[in-house]
């Protein structure tokens, strides 16, 4: 009913709007088979288990197009996983529905509005749990099957007063809630609470020179757990940004992060302050370029603001991260995507109780994945790679020590069509590489 619905919707929405100059529809399905090792239950004694998992993900997206030069953009995606040996408290496959709304329009030449809505719930175990807790997530939920849902929203308002000037304006709104027996869970023992956050981001960017822009950020934000733990925080920041030679550019950012305590199950913490610097240095490029390939890097490493998704507590993280991609005509893309989280305070979180004996709590997360994506036509692609990930403890620790140990070697092949200028799929689907890795359907990064 669900994929029905999305069906039906934007072939109504085009029947009762004349002014619609086109309506467009893509689709397809991507497979991946999966060999490899991962934890059943992530906690700090679990052991990685040999696995095989088997991941489909059909989708269907809608696009139309009005003379007014406002668009509409949808679509559905369930992921439904197979995993084998079935270890999980779920004796059938796992299920995932994900969606996103859009719509941009272009009022005049110096105003424009996008409104973005997505969502997923569902199920996922711990080879998906980032799609629910997000990048840079260190500590996971104890448990081998996550229920929940995802819902976020943004409305930007983009101005451009003169030729040199844009100004936008992002309220933002993202609600992460734990379902079924994973709520029944969490309200007995904790580890997955109801996450919702504000933000009402302005920003401010002024072209210099032909070279150099300079831009200006503020974040004033709120974030509630489970309504006993509220946060109110203000951020702002101020970037440089720098084009060296097309297409390489630098962005060097810093600033600084306050959160206010203003609301908790322990009275004696309200009204406790955390402040601390922030800050980001991202080139991104073309490393080489020739008749038989074109590589292309980003490299990026800073601190940011964290709002932990299990622990309910904000802190500094530093990150770092690499992507390559070589492109070698006419049908071939290889990938390196990896990136480093991790906490930038001075000292450890305290240790967690595990059968009389004490465990450090996951700081740290590393991952990468190596997709080799081979494009037989526009409508159908095939990949194989690798995906890797672990977590570990916070590299102050006296003890520290990797655990939830995750590497799988995987191939995928996607078949699609459209009936879009060039057959194009709709979206991002339309290019890049096709595995599911350890990501999703509008997968909402950062910790915020």
């Amino acid at each position: 009913m669900p994929a029905l619905a999305s069906a039906l919707l934007p072939f109504a929405l085009w029947m009762v709007d004349p002014r619609a100059d086109k309506v467009d529809v893509s689709g397809g399905a991507t497979i991946e088979l999966r060999g490899g090792f991962a934890p059943v239950t992530p906690t700090p004694t679990a052991e990685s288990e040999p696995s095989f998992l088997m991941i489909l993900t059909p989708n269907v997206d809608f696009e139309t197009v009005h003379r007014s030069r406002g668009s509409f953009t949808m679509g559905y995606s369930p992921r439904v996983q197979w995993r084998l040996p079935n270890r999980l408290s779920i004796d059938r496959p796992l299920l995932l529905h994900q969606g996103y709304l859009s719509y941009g329009v272009g009022i005049t030449r110096r105003l424009s509005l996008l409104v973005d809505v997505g969502g997923s719930a569902g199920e996922l175990d711990y080879t998906g749990i980032q799609i629910a807790l997000g990048e840079g997530q260190a500590e996971t939920p104890e448990t081998d099957v996550a229920q929940f849902a995802v819902g976020n929203a943004s409305f930007e308002i983009r101005v451009l007063p003169t030729r040199l000037d844009e100004v936008r304006f992002i309220p933002s709104f993202d609600i992460r809630a734990p379902l079924g027996e994973t709520r029944e869970q969490n309200d007995v023992t904790g580890g997955f609470p109801q996450q919702i956050t504000f933000d009402l981001t302005s920003s401010y960017r002024r072209t210099l020179t032909r070279l150099d822009d300079l831009e200006l950020t503020v974040i004033p934000g709120m974030v509630d757990y489970d309504f006993e733990t509220t946060f109110a925080s203000l951020e702002g920041r101020l970037a440089w940004l720098r084009t060296i030679s097309l297409p390489t550019s630098v962005r060097l950012e810093a600033g600084v992060f306050a959160a206010n305590l203003w609301r908790s199950v322990d009275s004696r913490r309200e009204g406790d302050w955390k402040v601390f610097p922030v800050g980001s240095f991202t080139i991104l490029g073309r490393l080489s370029a020739s008749a038989t390939h074109q590589l292309d890097g980003t490299l990026g490493v800073g601190v940011v603001s964290f709002f932990d998704r299990v622990s309910e507590v904000v802190e500094p993280r530093a990150y770092a991260s690499l992507g390559l991609a070589a492109t070698i005509p006419p049908r071939w893309l290889a990938s390196i995507n990896a990136s480093m989280y991790t906490a930038a305070t001075k000292e450890p979180r305290t240790r967690t109780n595990v059968g009389f004996e004490l465990f450090d709590v996951p700081e740290t997360v590393i991952q990468a994945q190596t997709p080799f994506t081979y494009t037989i036509d526009d409508q159908t692609r095939f990949e194989f790679g690798t995906v890797f990930s672990v977590r570990g403890s916070h590299f102050a620790s006296e003890d520290f020590d990797f655990s939830q140990f995750e590497a799988w070697l995987y191939v995928a092949a996607r078949v699609g069509g459209s009936t879009a200028r060039g057959r194009l799929e709709l979206g991002e689907r339309s290019s890049g590489s096709i595995g599911v890795g350890t990501g999703g359907l509008r997968a909402q990064s950062g910790g915020r």
